[in-house]
């Protein structure tokens, strides 16, 4: 199940049930669901409480492990209070009898308890048949819970603008829209929705009928001047056959007619001024309207996902170019995007469809971007960086690819016309990828993150936009692929070894940290047979590829 389909489950638990957490984790992530769950120390005071209110924010559901010590925690307590404020759903495993004089919070007192351990009041309960119960559970109305915390993390988002513009920017709009309120339709009769998603709702049911009527009045204001203009130009017409008529006749009888022809010329003239006015009109409104459009959707700050473009489809060629140039891939992709007004997937579209009908390659796309980005009208509001990486190498031979580092400095150039921070390089050994690969990153998590740049990070950055180019050979072995970097072993016995990175765990990387992702590889992916399993699934992974045929180059 993808990650974003699983039900997010926050653990709250006393330390003293550290060992029973450990299992329970494993038990939910066994059944696919996606466990949150605080391995720190916590310190005294209040900076523990941003750390959990973002994952108890982030969760679906909250599973309570109760026991004597967390029955009379503090921060357990904090918890269940900030589930109840959040309107999280909230489930309780017992581990034990409780002990005389140990007193339940009022929260959970009303709430069916799950018995994980054999309770002789409960006939047949074990651990086992408690988290089977559990997962069931957990399962009742799991898609409206999954929607209600995905719109939560919106409005809490929206609330936190402070400017106008970007919040009318953050809110729901047309098919979103009309599939939020059919999920508020929805509604489980034992759930809630929490004030803050209903205002964000009602606002942007608001905003889009406001929108809808600007629309349907610059229509009405364009259907108008398209109108004159069309009266305009038969007024035209009519005049200029009158005049031609005129001048078919008898000299005497113009000469008769001098005055009621210059009348009419007059009036052919100004019909004439009159329809290039209208005419100039109609053009400049359906300008402006197309300007306002395109200034609209650039300004919205709500968009997440990721674009992944292939310069070519694995096993197919894709050209390095003549020396001296771009590969025809990098230059019709930034000829495409040269335009401000074309959209950063309309702009791929565009070059991909050029490309195959020049050139032998078969470039595709992956996204699940849910809006418009276009490059050089970015919001000033997100955090850009940009990686530009080129490796002149192929199958372990050096410099045999020398148009690369022009296709990294073209694509540096213009990112950071588009306002990203840039880093360009070229023949990186694996270790010092791996460096620019945290740089590229570190700005989207906060210095005192103790988690750091692992992979398993959850924070996302929704105002996080991160763009990473790669030039150079690729390798697919199934369903896996990988970037050749410089530092390649050379020969080993009659076959080459070659040091990889591997693009899948990078891609999610890019996925799990920054809100909107990027990757364009100007690359082919060459089929490569493996002899051993040494991939790897982690970026720290130095795999060594060996005893493989090459079938096609770059």
């Amino acid at each position: 199940m993808p990650t974003s389909e699983r039900l997010k489950v926050f653990i709250s638990y006393s330390r003293a049930q550290v060992g029973f957490a450990d299992e329970l984790e494993l038990a939910l992530s066994d059944k696919q669901h996606e466990v949150l769950i605080d391995r720190h120390s916590i310190a005294k005071g209040e900076a523990f409480k941003q750390r959990l209110g973002e994952m108890i924010l982030a969760c679906d559901t909250v599973v309570f492990i109760l026991s004597d010590e967390s029955a009379t925690s503090q921060i357990c307590a904090w918890e269940i209070s900030e589930a109840a404020r959040l309107l999280k759903r909230v489930l309780v495993v017992t581990i034990a009898d409780l002990s005389d004089g140990v007193v339940v919070p009022q929260a959970l007192a009303s709430i069916d308890w799950i018995h994980c351990w054999n309770n002789p009041k409960v006939p047949g309960s074990n651990q086992t048949k408690g988290f089977i119960e559990l997962d069931r559970a957990l399962r009742t109305d799991l898609a409206w819970l999954r929607e209600r915390t995905r719109l939560q993390e919106q409005a809490v988002r929206w609330a936190g603008r402070s400017d106008d513009l970007n919040r009318e920017s953050s809110l729901l709009r047309a098919e979103l829209l009309s599939e939020a309120i059919d999920w508020q339709a929805s509604k489980p009769v034992h759930e809630s929705i929490p004030d803050i998603v209903l205002d964000f709702l009602s606002s942007s049911r608001d905003a889009e009928e406001r929108r809808r009527s600007e629309e349907a009045a610059n229509l009405a204001e364009r259907e108008s001047i398209i109108e004159q203009s069309r009266v305009a130009m038969e007024e035209r017409e009519v005049a200029l056959k009158r005049l031609s008529r005129r001048s078919v006749m008898g000299v005497g009888v113009a000469g008769a007619l001098t005055a009621g022809a210059s009348g009419l010329a007059l009036w052919a003239n100004d019909a004439e001024n009159r329809f290039r006015r209208a005419q100039t009109a109609a053009a400049l409104a359906r300008e402006q309207a197309i300007e306002d459009s395109i200034t609209e959707q650039a300004l919205n700050t709500n968009i997440s996902g990721q674009i992944t473009a292939y310069a070519s489809s694995p096993g197919v060629i894709a050209s390095d170019g003549p020396p001296g140039e771009n590969s025809p891939y990098t230059k019709a992709v930034l000829t495409a995007l040269g335009n401000p007004n074309q959209s950063l997937l309309g702009g791929l579209l565009e070059a991909h469809d050029r490309i195959r009908s020049d050139f032998p390659q078969q470039p595709y796309l992956s996204t699940n971007v849910d809006a418009d980005v276009f490059m050089k009208r970015l919001p000033v509001s997100w955090k850009r960086r940009a990686l530009c990486i080129s490796n002149s190498s192929l199958f372990g031979e050096k410099e045999m690819l020398p148009n690369t580092e022009r296709d990294a400095d073209a694509w540096s150039d213009f990112l950071q016309e588009c306002g990203f921070e840039v880093r360009a390089h070229s023949n990186l050994t694996l270790a010092q990828l791996h460096e620019q690969i945290d740089w590229l990153f570190s700005h989207l998590i906060p210095q005192s993150d103790d988690a750091g740049l692992n992979l398993t990070n959850e924070r996302v950055d929704p105002a996080g936009f991160v763009f990473l180019f790669y030039a150079g050979v690729g390798y697919v072995d199934g369903q896996r692929q990988a970037l050749e970097v410089a530092n390649t072993i050379g020969f080993a016995s009659e076959s080459r070894a070659i040091n990889v990175l591997p693009l899948d765990p990078l891609l999610e990387r890019m996925r799990k940290l920054a809100g909107l992702s990027v990757a364009v590889l100007d690359t082919n992916f060459n089929p490569i047979s493996l002899s051993h399993e040494g991939w790897g699934t982690e970026l720290n992974e130095m795999p060594a590829v060996d005893t493989f045929e090459p079938i096609l180059t770059r």
